[in-house]
């Protein structure tokens, strides 16, 4: 009975093949295409297929004759008593249960595979070469068409494949040839791959070089700018106390010029009171002359007097003499009584006169001696004024030379510091040269001279019309015009041709203010940076060459994506056939050895997926598809996932989520990511006890711990945890396998999720992660 049933097994499938060679021998091209989709899809299991209400056949390509075919077959057959959906927007590719890319598509089956690789997704294309990147690839044959299956790639996708499927004509390709040519590959990608290394750091020790260099130019430029910017304030300080001074000193002369009028009145009046002192003293000697004279008179008369007084004693002796001899001579007596009569007479009056004169003397005398006393009174006064006005011409004098000692002290002070800068404006290793407002040149420094190879005197109070040629001397003149119009400095390059080649200047030109805040000169500096340029070029070529560098670096990558990644995941599902015992019985040890090379082909897998990660994070290319996200699903199943690792080390897992933990706005990919990375980091590094993960809101905060009760970490060990390629020290490394990217790519995709991870734990004491979230 048994080989009776074969054999009808035998036979119908005999007429099956039989039948579709014939059907695609007669059928239409894209007819064929569309009956082989329908019965691919037909000979596979996608997981959970109970969930799916309708299944998508994604079509990429131009050929409008499959597209009106897959849309008739849409309406017309059922899969699995379920209806069929075609689309063709890329955006809707990881949504579709099976893909089919045309052969005049094939350019963007890398591009594709790599979205849809690893999901629950069966790629079929058309005539592709690369036999590595296919799961099911139609060929032509004798005008038929035939198809070849590839495996490893398909149980790679999660996808089961009935054995009726090579039945329908199809071809299994053989993984073993494709891993060694892919080793081979891998290796001359390695080689290749360490040249290009080796020349990265070249070129970047060549570049950390060039950059030093420049920097160092660059702060020796920027410490002069900063010096000659000091001397500028310092002489511009100097000036305004040049100028306050200056003020002061103009307003002390007027003051003094003020004085000196006032001391010039007051000498003119003390001529005039010193010329009518002289008068006075002109007067009163003349008074004093006559005072004299008439004192001399009264005296003669006092003279006379006193010779009358003495006569009229003689006189009275001769009247004793004439009374005795009265009797003789009474003529006589009569006529000497009459004479004597007449002159007492006379003697009275004389009194009268010379008393009267006396009085008139006297209150003259009284008068010119008030006069004498005011007229002294009014000297001693001015005398007085004199001194006092002496004093303060003394006080003026005194001030005024020392302002005059002070502006001699400053005009030197200014003058030192006139040639302290125009030492350093001489000797600077720029062009200076500075014009007035008229454009002639008023200064030129001895570098403009070596470099214009102009003397001073050739230069000095000429314009630019008068030394440069026509061309060069208008950009001059208008440069110095913008500069005085707008008040503002002026910044350009300017290449010129020299004898030894052509040279790069940067030129500034700025205008000079006074107290007024008018322009007087505008001054200009020139800075030869030919050397810079040169320098920038060097900097641009390396820079070129790192871009260069970069993309080899991105090639390299997006190759040693599907140059390891198809051939491991050919080992991975190759092997897996081989332990479900497809291709035959294993015995003990061939089951072993196969689950340690599936093993090592997932650790290498994982590895090269960090690597990925963390080479498409640090070049910023990591994109990250935010929506809604089921946390506390999420977090059960990564927990759920783990635990046949942790029941290998009989480790208790702990799950606790509060009831308010729900959804949130984040990738859900990532989120997962990053949790699995974290439980088996502590699974890795914990031999006894337990992991315990536990989720809550807190302070508008989603914040996720995961305990274990391993190892724990030493606090200078916490700084390096989270850099990348690095464990906490070699004898870990040695007892724990990794690469040590794991944290890393945890702690980059967190903070690119919005969130932060940070860790507290004691050595022997276990670690515990937390995560926080935005809860959104």
């Amino acid at each position: 009975m048994t080989n009776i049933r074969n054999s009808v097994i035998v036979f119908t499938l005999i007429s099956l093949l039989f039948r579709i060679e014939i059907n695609s021998q007669s059928l239409k091209h894209h007819q064929a295409v569309a009956a082989y989709l329908y019965n691919f899809a037909k000979n596979v299991r996608w997981e959970n297929e109970n969930r799916i209400s309708e299944f998508k056949f994604h079509y990429v390509g131009n050929n409008e004759r499959i597209k009106e075919e897959l849309e008739s077959l849409a309406k017309l057959r059922r899969l699995r008593d379920k209806p069929i959906k075609i689309t063709y927007n890329n955006s809707e590719l990881e949504k579709a249960h099976l893909v089919f890319i045309s052969k005049d598509a094939n350019p963007q089956l890398v591009q594709l595979y790599d979205r849809i690789e690893g999901k629950n997704i069966l790629l079929v294309s058309e005539e592709y070469s690369d036999k590595k990147l296919i799961m099911i690839n139609l060929t032509k044959k004798n005008e038929s068409l035939h198809f070849e299956i590839n495996k490893a790639n398909i149980i790679n996708q999660n996808i089961e494949i009935t054995d009726d499927l090579i039945l329908l004509g199809g071809t299994e390709i053989d993984v073993a040839s494709l891993y060694r040519e892919s080793q081979q590959t891998l290796r001359t990608l390695q080689k290749h791959a360490d040249k290009l290394e080796e020349n990265l750091i070249n070129l970047e020790r060549s570049i950390n070089a060039k950059s030093k260099e420049i920097e160092l130019q660059k702060e020796n430029l920027e410490k002069q700018s900063n010096k000659l910017n000091e001397q500028n304030k310092t002489l511009s300080e100097q000036s305004l106390l040049l100028k306050k001074r200056d003020k002061e000193l103009s307003e002390q002369l007027n003051k003094i010029n003020e004085q000196n009028e006032i001391y010039e009145k007051q000498s003119k009046k003390l001529e005039e009171q010193k010329e009518e002192l002289a008068e006075g003293n002109k007067l009163l000697n003349e008074l004093k002359e006559d005072i004299e004279k008439q004192k001399n008179d009264l005296a003669e008369q006092s003279k006379a007097l006193e010779e009358q007084s003495k006569t009229i004693g003689k006189q009275q002796e001769y009247l004793h003499l004439l009374i005795i001899i009265v009797a003789l001579v009474i003529l006589l007596s009569a006529a000497v009584y009459i004479g004597y009569k007449n002159k007492i007479r006379l003697t009275k009056e004389l009194e009268i006169k010379v008393q009267e004169r006396t009085n008139e003397l006297k209150k003259l005398n009284e008068e010119l001696e008030e006069r004498v006393n005011k007229r002294t009174d009014e000297l001693q006064r001015t005398n007085k004024n004199l001194g006092e006005a002496k004093k303060e011409i003394e006080e003026v004098n005194k001030y005024l030379l020392n302002e005059i000692d002070v502006r001699k002290k400053v005009q030197t002070d200014l003058a030192e510091s006139e040639k302290r800068l125009e030492a350093i404006l001489n000797y600077a290793p720029i062009l200076v040269y500075i014009n007035d407002v008229n454009g002639k040149y008023i200064f030129v420094n001895y570098e403009f001279e070596k470099v214009m190879k102009l003397k001073f005197e050739e230069v000095v109070n000429k314009n630019d019309l008068e030394i440069f040629p026509k061309q060069r001397a208008e950009r001059n003149i208008a440069q110095n015009k913008k500069v005085i119009e707008t008040g503002k400095a002026l910044t350009f390059e300017n290449p010129s041709q020299k004898e030894d080649g052509l040279h790069y200047f940067f030129d500034i030109i700025f205008p000079i203010f006074d107290s007024n805040n008018k322009i007087t000169a505008t001054c200009g500096w020139t800075i030869d940076i030919t050397d810079r340029k040169k320098r920038e070029e060097v900097l641009k070529e390396a820079k070129d060459k790192a871009e260069s560098a970069d993309k080899l670096k991105s090639a390299f990558l997006a190759t040693m994506s599907h140059e390891l990644r198809t051939p491991l995941n050919s080992i991975i599902g190759f092997t897996g056939i081989l332990l479900k015992g497809i291709a035959g019985p294993l015995n003990s040890e061939q089951i072993k050895q196969l689950g340690l090379v599936k093993g090592s082909a997932q650790h290498l897998l994982a590895l090269i997926n960090d690597v990925l990660d963390i080479s498409k994070i640090e070049a910023g290319q990591l994109v990250v598809s935010i929506s809604k996200v089921d946390f506390r699903k999420t977090l059960t199943g990564v927990v759920e996932s783990i635990i046949p690792s942790a029941e290998k080390k009989s480790l208790e897992v702990y799950l606790s989520i509060a009831d308010e933990v729900s959804e949130i706005e984040s990738d859900e990919r990532r989120v997962g990511q990053i949790f699995l990375n974290l439980v088996n980091n502590a699974i890795k590094f914990t031999n006894e006890g337990f992991i315990k993960i536990d989720s809550l809101i807190q302070n508008g905060k989603l914040i996720t711990k995961v305990m274990d009760s391993g190892i724990g970490i030493k606090e200078e060990d916490k700084e390096k945890l989270f850099k990348p390629f690095s464990q906490i020290d070699t004898g870990l490394s040695r007892n724990h396998e990794g690469t040590g990217l794991g944290l890393s790519i945890t702690k980059k995709l967190v903070e690119k999720l919005g969130g932060k991870i940070y860790v507290e734990s004691s050595v022997n004491k276990g670690s515990t992660f937390i995560v926080e979230f935005p809860n959104k």
